[in-house]
């Protein structure tokens, strides 16, 4: 799963299903955006435009910003 669970609508039900069918021994792979590089890999949408990741750096990181400019989750190390 390489940049994949934060484009879903319920990631943990989605790391629980695989899980569940994961050969036991087996491995998952997985990746998520690193908040602390400062583009965003996905680009930025504002209004009805989508602009590449290094036009505005670091903005989809701000928390109020993040729900208007980003199609995908975001995770911390918070639970």
């Amino acid at each position: 799963m390489i940049e994949v669970l934060e484009h879903l609508s319920d990631p943990a039900e989605t790391l629980k299903e695989i899980r569940r069918v994961l050969k036991p021994g087996g491995s998952l792979y997985l990746t998520t955006p690193n908040r602390l590089w400062p583009l965003e890999q996905h680009g930025v949408r504002l209004g009805n435009r989508r602009w590449p990741s290094y036009a505005l750096p670091g903005i989809t990181w701000i928390k109020p910003l993040h729900k208007r400019v980003s199609n995908f989750g975001a995770f911390s190390r918070r639970k």
